[in-house]
């Protein structure tokens, strides 16, 4: 898959920022069709996106105190895209979170 980093995305979207994301463009469809695979074997076990939209992205920070009065500032930061690179494969991690923050553990590999 194709893929470019095209800028910041924040979660929530709106309100005080949790997440701090890449947001990832490209070959989504590749990307999207992986999605939904993972989608229809967890949705059956209780996890769901919640009626939230797909948004690919990688997550860079995660903030347990939410980050108040950077989203202008950041979405105006990144602007331009990410050279393109080739994803050739995809690790599922697991995180369990505790009260030193979350433990990530890698559940399968694929390629």
């Amino acid at each position: 898959m194709q893929m470019c980093l095209s800028g910041l995305v924040m979660f929530p979207p709106r309100g005080p920022i949790r997440i701090i994301a890449a947001a990832v463009d490209g070959d989504t469809a590749a990307a999207r069709r992986l999605f939904d695979g993972i989608e229809k074997v967890l949705a059956p076990r209780g996890f769901s996106q919640g009626g939230r939209e797909w948004c690919p992205h990688i997550t860079l920070v995660r903030s347990r105190v939410p980050i108040h009065g950077w989203r202008k500032g950041l979405s105006q930061e990144w602007q331009s895209k990410i050279a393109p690179f080739e994803a050739r494969g995809f690790t599922l991690y697991e995180s369990r979170l505790g009260h030193a923050g979350p433990i990530y553990h890698v559940v399968e590999q694929y390629r």
